[in-house]
């Protein structure tokens, strides 16, 4: 079943793109448009109440019994779009809008995803950081993460910038229709999804109709998961029942690089130091090695655009690729890293699967034995 789904969204994302295609007598900024304008029909596959994603939930749900345990934090670096349209016969920039549709469905499946506590016999997750090492590791390996809270994807990087003009203003068009569309969209209304944002969205070469289209999406999923998290309140009358309110934080990293990122923080935690703001603790006594080491770490982490979240569980890179590429490099000291040969459009939810099962194996160590 799986596979058939994976085949009906292959299908439908040939009849979208190659209504585009063939458009053959066009200019290239006719078929930019195009492309953009082929978004809002893409998701709509894969919106709300169709049949096509209450199948994808079933095929997902049903392939639960091979996962143990979950990671808190996954996120993916979606490569191959212009290799799978190339591989296609088709213009590289409607390989980003079969890789749009790829997103939509993975999302929909990370919401569906959680695991049976009492059926695999553990614990519920205590909601720690990835580079936690305080606890004993047979305290680890009962606490398990029941759901995934966090999936960050890598949309745009800072050295992308080098690719043609025409795929990099494609892409923006993709993005800012996606954006407005999302604004509306249930998962978001109904406070289920946060959006957050990484990356440097001042720079000027970002259009100002994409910039604001993704601070709107932002602003209006913050105010519903607020609200969300209001009523519940007041249902309960528990103020720490928000701990399992099951939203999941969608990072989007666009223009974003781990060595920008942290460039920026140092930059600020040396202007806060000549302030006089922060003061570094210059005790040399080598006991003190330690805590000052993670002192800075700390002052360092706080600055970073990831702060307000955890550090990544599991990273997973399709394409055929084995790099990172410049993604989350101060946050990936304990990262499990999965590499898939399969193009981001091909990474089906079966796939997925793999990934999440290959991750509840690894032994976790974090330094330790």
């Amino acid at each position: 079943m799986l596979q058939a789904a994976h085949n009906d969204r292959r299908s439908n994302s040939h009849v979208i793109i190659d209504s585009v295609e063939s458009a053959t007598n066009h200019t290239a900024n006719n078929r930019i448009d195009e492309v953009s304008a082929t978004t809002t029909t893409t998701h709509q596959l894969s919106s709300d109440d169709t049949t096509q994603s209450s199948d994808n939930t079933h095929n997902i749900i049903d392939k639960q019994q091979l996962l143990t345990d979950l990671p808190r934090h996954v996120a993916f670096i979606c490569d191959g779009n212009s290799r799978w349209a190339q591989a296609n016969s088709l213009h590289e920039s409607l390989g980003h809008v079969a890789g749009a549709d790829r997103v939509v469905s993975l999302i929909k499946t990370l919401q569906c995803l959680r695991i049976d506590t009492d059926a695999h016999d553990t614990l519920p997750s205590t909601r720690q950081s990835s580079i936690d090492i305080e606890d004993s590791q047979s305290t680890k390996q009962q606490q398990k993460q029941t759901r995934i809270e966090y999936c960050t994807l890598f949309a745009f990087s800072t050295e992308n910038w080098s690719r043609s003009q025409l795929e990099i203003t494609a892409l923006f068009k993709l993005i800012t229709q996606t954006a407005i569309k999302y604004q509306t969209h249930s998962s978001i209304v109904n406070g289920t999804i946060q959006i957050t944002l990484l990356g440097n969205l001042n720079d000027v070469r970002i259009p100002d109709d994409m910039r604001s289209a993704l601070l709107e999406l932002v602003k209006v999923s913050t105010d519903a998961c607020n609200e969300r998290r209001r009523r519940r309140r007041l249902l309960e009358d528990d103020r720490d029942c928000i701990e399992d309110d099951d939203i999941l934080t969608i990072c989007l990293a666009i223009n974003y690089g781990g060595r920008a990122d942290i460039l920026q923080a140092a930059t600020r935690l040396a202007q806060s130091i000549a302030s006089g703001e922060v003061t570094l603790d210059n005790n040399n006594n080598n006991d003190d090695t330690t805590q000052q080491q993670q002192q800075l770490e700390n002052l360092i982490s706080s600055r970073l655009s990831t702060s307000t979240i955890p550090d990544p569980d599991l990273i997973i890179r399709t394409g055929g690729e084995y790099r990172l590429s410049n993604f989350l490099l101060w946050n990936v000291a304990y990262t499990e890293l999965y590499f898939s040969d399969l193009l981001w459009p091909d990474f089906d939810d079966e796939e997925l699967v793999n990934a999440l099962s290959w991750y509840g194996r690894r032994n976790r160590r974090y330094g330790g034995r």
